[in-house]
């Protein structure tokens, strides 16, 4: 492999290494090249605008980026990497920083019933005009804050810890807007200057504490710091997000992906509190192995991993061809390839009528796919789910740690997931949702072992949204919790999950460990539980 001094504009060739000798490279609008390719970004919309990518590797095989410890400067909404296409990627020695943070973040001076008084911190420029909080720099103006929800989470200022994570509407009344999809309906303030301070003004605001530091994020999550797309043996070494825009890593598509030493966390060099505007790694539809090692996820706005596919929905037959839609809000995301093997549920329920492959894939609208299967198709009725299960990676974590953050870690892969040596501040979250976003996919054969829990919440949560049937009445299966230490007894809350397990495990209170369980099926232990079956399960093992 020949190795390339990098610069700014290169051409990236197959077979080199590329490094990088200075200490700061920069990045303005005027040095990435545009893409407008929606698979790249995590775009609900085909409409995305497309963005500048400063280093861009597309169709290659057998590549290094090592930028010798380097940081990379970005002014303005620039995607800083994009991997595509691609074979034996590796990116590495790396810190990526952006000028300004599309987060702001303030102290909660003074609040009353129908007001929040806030000091923003140096650093993150603002502007309030007509009720609206608009965060900005020389080289982005953000006005998303009034077209829709989004979070303002509020953190320990001493501890840097989550303590809550409401999400809201700045600068608009129209209680259209306030409606989530999922139900309920968010707060909306008016933002007014007071001096040095800002006031927001509105009704059944959240109950954030005084003293508390709450942090803004904006409505832009299409950005990540590097995307990896249909790509085949990618690996991130030694990788720092200071306060990335968006999904953190965002791997799309791929086979065998390796983060070893990705860092997101608070230090002298840190803008602020928070790393990540959204997930730290959200993984879609991935295959073969997806290993995490000596890594730290701290200060993440959302999840710290999202690991999932997609489910889609059957519309409808012509002899092998069958026409699936997207039920969902991630209609950009590349789920299926030719050669994979799909499988038809009996509606929203995880019994299998038939499965297919994949010959050939054609994309009829934003949301249609015709795909000409293997064989003939059966008269399967609109709505039934699709579930690709070739899109279910192994999952091996080890020598991380989670925390600063108020959201999840969560699973969804069918894969092997093995997670050893850690440490979480975040509980473990088993999800499946065939009602709004439609991940996928159940977990089968998951192994917590030596993980130390330090949450008020409950460790491991095992919650889908799926309709049982006599045929497969759980999701979830398969879930083993072994030599693990909690801070509380707060241990397992479970429902439609069958044979899971607690043994070895230990609390700082030396109690009886909480476990709920509903609707599931076997749990052993050889731990001194308190367990609340709040519905009969079929089998219960002593």
């Amino acid at each position: 492999m020949k190795k390339v001094l990098f610069r700014k504009g290169i051409a990236i060739e197959s077979d080199t290494c590329y490094y990088f000798d200075k200490d700061l490279l920069e990045y303005y609008e005027e040095d990435t090249v545009f893409s407008d390719n929606y698979e790249y970004f995590c775009s609900l919309s085909e409409h995305s605008k497309g963005y500048g990518v400063a280093v861009c590797v597309e169709s290659k095989e057998n590549v290094t980026l090592d930028f010798g410890g380097a940081t990379i400067l970005l002014h303005g909404m620039i995607q800083p990497f994009v991997i595509a296409n691609s074979k034996n990627v590796t990116v590495k020695n790396v810190n990526v920083k952006y000028d300004r943070s599309f987060t702001t973040e303030m102290i909660l001076k003074e609040r009353g019933e129908n007001y929040l008084k806030c000091r923003v911190k140096d650093g993150f420029p603002y502007e309030v005009k007509d009720g609206r909080f608009i965060p900005y720099s020389p080289y982005f103006r953000d006005e998303t804050i009034d077209k829709g929800f989004v979070f303002m989470q509020e953190f320990d200022t001493e501890t840097l810890k989550g303590l809550s994570w409401p999400v809201v509407i700045i600068g608009s009344l129209d209680k259209e807007k306030a409606i989530l999809p999922w139900g309920g309906t968010v707060p909306m303030m008016l933002a007014y200057e007071d001096g040095e301070d800002v006031v927001f003004k509105g009704e059944n605001l959240p109950g954030y504490k005084v003293g508390s530091t709450l942090v803004l994020s904006g409505g832009n999550r299409e950005i990540s710091n590097l995307t990896a797309f249909n790509s085949e043996d990618v690996r991130i070494e030694n990788y720092r997000i200071l306060n990335g825009l968006g999904m953190g890593i965002l791997p799309i598509y791929c086979k065998n992906v390796t983060l070893d030493g990705l860092k997101m966390f608070y230090d002298e060099k840190s803008p602020g509190i928070a790393s990540n505007t959204a997930d730290g790694l959200h993984a879609v539809a991935l295959k073969g192995d997806l290993v995490i090692k000596n890594s730290v996820f701290y200060g993440m706005i959302d999840d710290a991993l999202n690991i999932h596919s997609n489910y889609y929905a059957f519309e409808s037959k012509n002899g092998r061809e069958m026409y699936i839609t997207c039920p969902g809000p991630a209609v950009t995301f590349k789920i299926f390839g030719e050669g994979d093997t799909i499988s038809v549920k009996d509606g929203h329920t995880m019994y299998e009528t038939a499965r297919y492959k994949i010959l050939k894939i054609e994309t009829v609208d934003t949301r249609t796919k015709k795909l000409t299967l293997d064989k003939e198709v059966l008269g399967h009725a609109p709505g039934d789910l699709i579930e690709n299960l070739d899109t279910n990676p192994n999952v091996y974590i080890e020598n991380c740690s989670f925390g600063k953050a108020n959201t999840h870690l969560r699973f969804q892969t069918r894969g092997k997931t093995v997670m050893k040596d850690c440490f979480t501040e975040m509980d473990l979250l088993f999800t499946g949702d065939t009602n709004y976003w439609f991940e996928a996919s159940p977990v089968n054969d998951v192994t917590f072992e030596n993980v130390r829990f330090e949450t008020e919440r409950t460790g491991v949560a095992s919650i889908p949204e799926f309709k049982s049937c006599g045929n497969e009445k759980y999701y979830h299966k398969n879930v083993k919790i072994v030599n693990c230490s909690f801070s509380t007894p707060n241990a397992i809350y479970a429902r439609f999950t069958d044979n899971i397990e607690l043994t070895d495990c230990k609390n700082d209170r030396n109690a009886p460990f909480e476990v709920t369980l509903d609707n599931c099926g076997s749990f052993k232990t050889n731990c001194e539980v308190n367990e609340h079956v709040t519905s009969n399960r079929s089998e219960k093992d002593e």
